[in-house]
């Protein structure tokens, strides 16, 4: 803000940069010149200017709310996947649309590993190569033991999957035995029977469920580790890995596992590697899980930090640390940590944990807070507020329908708060702005960036670009609002007069601007307008046709008699379809009179 002095009872006020929203508890009268107590879909850029905010423009409609949304490399190729309305959506960039599964209609959420793209929901647990449709993931199939002899023992070596409720078991054949006993009993089915690499037909072997023994009609020849018998279990841990919802990466200074969560519980379930040491998504050993804290309370967020895997319930935040553990028989095994690193503040909302220049970001008692470094132990101050300017809004919201996104690109960090009125809270953090503003219409259910394209699903089942090009929200005109606070120009005591506004628009095709004024004597001022359009064949209004070719902003003086207040608001508004306003600044002139009475 810069003052510029016109003499002992007149003074001329400029704003030059616009500080963003600020929603004081304590009421507006003590924010700076610059700073809005109200504003809704004006958009503060990084040089400080007001600007109206980036039009929808639908690209696909889909039936149902949107669920999901995921945009990234898969197959060799970028790929934007959907869930809406029970289907998983392949959306191409011409505008068609491929179903390429069906699942239950609720949230979703998407990861990657390895060369699969992975799908959880809290019922199914699905991947997609990037080509056909998605599937169920069956899982891996463990061996659970090997080098037994034919009347059982052997060495133990890989737990059984939660996934499915098949397992392996590798046999030492004497070369006269034909009875074989499985590591279980109560055995639903056997699979496979392989002698010497070799597969035997159904009719060579037969099984006694109850007692998990396979009769061989000829013993098999005599070897070690020739016999592998693939069977089924009576029971399966696959419920346990389908209720999660959410998943995050880690294993130390790499992120060769997936935690999964989510399921309403204070458990996270990790995955494994495979016989041939390979990590694996659709691998879940039983007992590979970590319990943080008590279970009263849920696992709400994980968010890997440096070489830590941070996790917060909604009455705390956790360190998780990576070590190898040596059991008592010898085996060596991953073990994982916890540490407690505040006992009061963690996150509210499931899932909606984001990563801002590598600081975890959480919701917790309506407040955003990021996190510092996770490697310094348990410390309260660790958690920084970053909300204040928007608490009001924020604290109104329910936690269970707020949805999070962060635009790196940008470095614009959204709060989506599903509300009646689609208000999503915009947190400008680049360059240590710290700037908030407030968009209203979006009723946004997922995001996600495809390169520099924004695209969100909205509860009516479209996906819409997110761009400054769009005319509007689909054509519909976008209102904007922007207040100031009650200003009283450094003389609380003094009433003022304000007669004369100089305000400078940047000119676009279709920029214009409403000015009035709110003060402690009315409620309602004249409405002055002001328009800086471009001339261009391409949008040619002859009702409103401009011969303005020149595209460096311009100032304009405008009259509004504000008369005999101690405070004053000033009101910035615009609302046609397709306006593209940037207000560069303003100046208004006050003139001071005498003192209140």
């Amino acid at each position: 803000m810069a003052q510029v002095t016109g003499g002992d009872a007149e003074r001329v006020y400029g704003i030059r940069k616009f500080l963003g929203l600020r929603e004081a508890g304590d009421g507006d009268t003590a924010l700076e010149l610059g700073e809005a107590s109200s504003m809704d879909n004006w958009q503060v850029t990084a040089e400080g200017q007001l600007r109206v905010r980036p039009g929808l423009e639908t690209c696909w409609q889909l039936s149902g709310a949107i669920r999901g949304l995921w945009c990234g490399e898969l197959g060799g190729e970028t790929r934007l996947v959907a869930a809406a309305g029970g289907s998983l959506w392949r959306l191409e960039a011409s505008g068609g649309k491929t179903a390429i599964g069906t699942l239950t209609d609720d949230e979703t959420s998407f990861f990657v590993f390895g060369d699969k793209l992975y799908v959880l929901n809290g019922h199914e647990y699905l991947s997609w190569s990037g080509s056909g449709q998605a599937a169920a993931v069956e899982g891996y199939v463990p061996l659970v033991v090997t080098a037994a002899a034919p009347a059982g023992g052997g060495t133990a070596l890989e737990p059984v999957n939660r996934l499915t409720a098949k397992r392996r078991c590798r046999f030492s054949a004497d070369g006269s035995s034909v009875l074989y006993q499985l590591p279980e009993t109560n055995v639903a089915s056997v699979e496979q029977v392989q002698v010497g690499g070799s597969a035997l037909s159904d009719g060579a072997y037969t099984l006694s469920g109850p007692t998990g023994r396979v009769s061989f009609v000829h013993p098999p020849a005599e070897g070690v580790n020739n016999v592998e018998i693939w069977y089924t279990a009576a029971e399966s841990l696959r419920s346990q890995v389908t209720a999660m919802r959410f998943a995050e990466t880690y294993n130390g200074v790499t992120d060769t596992r997936v935690f999964l969560y989510g399921d309403g519980s204070n458990r996270t379930l990790y995955s494994g590697v495979t016989e041939a040491g390979a990590p694996s998504a659709e691998y879940f050993p039983d007992l590979y899980e970590i319990a943080v804290d008590g279970a009263n309370t849920p696992i709400t967020g994980m968010m890997k930090q440096y070489a830590y895997l941070m996790v917060f319930k909604p009455d705390g935040a956790f360190s998780t640390q990576y070590s190898a553990v040596t059991l008592d028989d010898g085996t060596v095994t991953a073990g994982f940590c916890v540490s407690p690193v505040n006992r009061e503040i963690g996150n509210d909302t499931p899932g909606q944990v984001r990563s801002v220049y590598n600081y975890p970001r959480t919701l917790y008692a309506g407040n955003l807070y990021d996190w510092q470094s996770a490697a310094a132990g348990r410390d309260e101050r660790r958690a920084r507020l970053v909300s204040g300017p928007v608490a009001r809004s924020l604290r109104a919201a329910d936690p269970a329908a707020v949805r999070c996104f962060d635009n790196d690109r940008e470095q614009e960090f959204f709060v989506f708060l599903h509300d009646g009125a689609g208000t999503a809270l915009v947190h400008r953090y680049g360059d240590g702005a710290g700037i908030w503003y407030r968009y209203t219409g979006l009723k946004v259910r997922a995001a996600v960036r495809d390169g520099a394209e924004l695209y969100f699903g909205l509860a009516d089942g479209r996906v819409c670009r997110f761009t400054e090009t769009a005319a509007g929200d689909d054509g519909q005109a976008i209102p904007c609002r922007w207040v100031s606070g009650a200003m009283d120009f450094g003389a609380d005591c003094q009433r003022k007069s304000q007669s004369l506004f100089w305000v400078t628009l940047k000119p676009g095709d279709d920029a214009e601007l409403t000015v009035t004024a709110e003060t402690d004597r009315r409620r309602t001022y004249a409405v002055r307008r002001l328009v800086s359009r471009l001339a261009g064949l391409d949008r040619v209004d002859f009702g409103r046709f401009s011969f303005r070719t020149n595209p460096t902003p311009q100032v304009q003086r405008l009259r509004l008699k504000v008369r005999r207040f101690t405070r004053c608001r000033l009101v910035l508004a615009c609302s046609r379809a397709g306006a593209s306003t940037t207000v560069l600044g303003l100046d208004a002139r006050v003139r001071f009179g005498r003192l209140e009475k």
